[in-house]
């Protein structure tokens, strides 16, 4: 009996250390590759992102300074939007932002990085997949 109390009082303790460190497996910043993506407009059709859109391919997200800063293609390298609202939840990091009209979201799955990403608008929507991991030492 005593040694069942034990090992509640030990899970109870330790649950916390548990949960961060499945939460330290995505840590900020984190770089982010687009792997592919597709435009949906409000007709339901979904195809390529319109060639006039220059997508971008590498991201760099700051969780502590909640900003996201494109790192390619190189004609948009340097441009920054900022993260309006950070959650973790349920094993992933979710990302929220709005820039001229158009409201952002990303997913990171926690446990091994994967990426979604949105960008609404009126009578639109990109769709974006990719992978983060973690950035040690550098910024952009």
């Amino acid at each position: 009996m005593l040694a069942n109390k034990i090992q509640a009082v030990a899970v109870l303790c330790l649950a916390p250390l548990l949960v961060s460190a499945n939460a330290a497996q995505i840590d900020s910043p984190m770089v982010c590759s687009v792997a592919r993506g597709v435009e949906c407009a409000d007709d339901l059709s979904c195809g390529d992102p319109v060639p006039q859109m220059v997508p971008p391919t590498f991201l760099h997200i700051d969780l502590d300074k909640r900003v996201v800063t494109l790192l390619g293609p190189a004609e948009r390298r340097g441009e920054t939007t900022q993260i309006r609202a950070v959650a973790r939840e349920a094993g992933h990091v979710v990302l929220t932002g709005i820039e001229a009209g158009r409201a952002w979201g990303v997913v990171i799955a926690e446990a091994d990085g994967s990426m979604s990403l949105t960008v609404t608008m009126e009578r639109s929507a990109f769709v974006v997949f990719g992978n983060c991991i973690a950035q040690k030492g550098t910024s952009p």
